[in-house]
């Protein structure tokens, strides 16, 4: 077994950073995070400069809701010219950012992953969803567009670039994207969510909450508050980061936001 390998080799030279690294990649694969950042951090005290080793790092920090470690780690990763690799460090930084919803860092981190890496599909879809939650939706389009042309079967990238479609009011392209989406993937989650999303084609605006009940069904959670402007709803369909939000002002839709997916 490689992990018995990895350790035979430290107890040869306990400085031999690369098995370190391959300890805490196979714990890190087995979703065992406290014995994964151990082991990485193992590997950086022997080589500050080992980016390879901090990128992993900042996962582990974020797999453990750490988020500001994570973001240090990532930074080490790229901040060393030597490192052949930074747009996976550059991208993982943006889906950090992506998720506390900081989308002007996001966008520059996926940018930054692209002019690295530009058949980099996993940065376009980053970046094509930073844009969209921007409001930047003809930017968000083009970054999909970037992403299915290396992977044209890109699911995810399908996904969100019917969402787009949706918001400028294209609903039959958004249609396609959806529809595509569960030909590529019709037993998956995305595509569970794909199956809700073509209800929402039957929304409009100034639709009452009775009438959206009545197509989408009853939401997970609903968030209310009252003021001088009004009565405000949120409502909440499907996990957390993993949601559409519909938005009402006195009983009436005004709009959407869907979440994020990595």
């Amino acid at each position: 077994m490689a992990f018995i390998e990895f350790q035979k080799a430290i107890e040869i030279n306990p400085k031999d950073k690369e098995s370190h690294y391959g300890i805490g990649h196979i714990y890190f694969s087995q979703g065992k995070y406290a014995e994964a950042g151990e082991a990485f951090k193992k590997a950086v005290r022997v080589d500050p400069d080992f980016s390879e080793a901090h990128n992993y790092l900042g996962m582990v920090y974020e797999r453990m809701s750490e988020k500001d470690k994570a973001i240090a780690e990532y930074k080490k990763a790229v901040e060393n010219p030597q490192y052949v690799t930074p747009h996976f460090a550059r991208k993982n930084l943006g889906m950090l950012y992506l998720n506390a919803n900081d989308f002007k860092k996001a966008i520059r981190e996926f940018q930054e992953a692209i002019q690295v890496a530009s058949d980099y599909a996993l940065a376009y879809n980053g970046l094509g969803q930073a844009y969209y939650k921007d409001g930047q939706y003809t930017e968000a389009a083009e970054a999909f567009g970037g992403a299915l042309k290396i992977i044209p079967d890109y699911p995810e990238a399908h996904f969100y670039l019917g969402f787009v479609y949706l918001k400028r009011g294209e609903k039959s392209l958004a249609s396609n994207e959806w529809n595509r989406v569960m030909e590529l993937v019709p037993s998956s989650p995305l595509a569970d969510r794909v199956k809700k999303s073509l209800l929402y084609l039957k929304v409009n605006l100034g639709m009452t909450a009775d009438e959206i009940r009545k197509i989408i069904g009853e939401p997970d959670t609903e968030n209310r508050s009252v003021g001088s402007f009004g009565v405000h709803e949120q409502w909440v369909y499907g996990p957390m980061n993993d949601s559409l939000y519909l938005y009402f002002e006195n009983g009436k839709f005004t709009g959407f936001q869907e979440g994020t997916t990595r």
